[in-house]
């Protein structure tokens, strides 16, 4: 049996077993922040995530500076249709985090939105973001996504009772790591919902995934777990 562990951004873990599948693949997490400008998404993962992510928003770097024991960088680049983002990338030995302000907004105000927050990294070398300020809180526990190859992207949520109420409601496969639903099977759009007894999988197929006998062979023996 393989074996992956890996760190949400506010310190959760979140433990992927599988028989043969390859785990060890990065994960990275997402977070929304509940601050008094507004919701304020925040992006955790491997050391590099945040130069990718400054290429694909065509973002350059032009400011650098040592922050929280790690680098902080940032640089602007343009909004379609006409604004301006500004990025901000801190990057730890192993990790990154990075989030963004638009239209105008200043390295003194990404520094003084990052205060907000201890930015460190957990033993596994991930991210962890922790709120410091009393009113500032995560309007839900992070998100993780983990791309496994063969099979696709896993996105993992806590269960909640808002999630239960939208699951489908006709029993799921009865599986190794709990309940298997398949949503949209006669659609390009289908993904697959594995249900345990502490998270919510969703998982979105990848296009050149395994056989379907072999992709069902692999989630029937899934598991995924998180911290509660």
């Amino acid at each position: 049996m393989a074996e992956a562990r890996h760190f949400t951004l506010d310190r959760t873990q979140v433990t992927i077993t599988s028989r043969d599948l390859d785990l060890s693949r990065p994960a990275g997490s997402v977070a929304v922040a509940a601050l008094r400008s507004g919701p304020q998404e925040i992006t955790g993962g491997v050391r590099g995530l945040g130069e990718s992510i400054a290429r694909a928003m065509h973002v350059r770097f032009d400011e650098q500076y040592s922050y929280q024991g790690g680098t902080l960088l940032t640089g602007e680049g343009p909004l379609p249709p006409n604004g301006r983002i500004r990025l901000f990338v801190w990057e730890g030995n192993r990790s990154s985090v990075a989030t963004a302000l638009y239209n105008g907004a200043s390295t003194a105000d990404g520094i003084a939105l990052l205060d907000q927050f201890a930015l460190a990294e957990a033993i596994t070398g991930e991210a962890t973001v922790r709120p410091r300020v009393p009113d500032v809180a995560f309007e839900e526990p992070p998100v993780l996504a983990k791309e496994i190859p063969g099979i696709g992207l896993l996105e993992v949520v806590p269960l909640t009772a808002a999630r239960v109420r939208a699951l489908p409601n006709w029993p799921g496969t009865r599986v190794a790591g709990g309940e298997l639903f398949v949503e949209h099977p006669d659609k390009r759009e289908m993904y697959f919902v594995l249900v345990s007894d502490s998270a919510i999988t969703y998982i979105m197929p990848a296009e050149q995934a395994l056989s379907d006998d072999r992709v069902l062979a692999e989630l029937a023996v899934l598991k995924v777990d998180r911290d509660r």
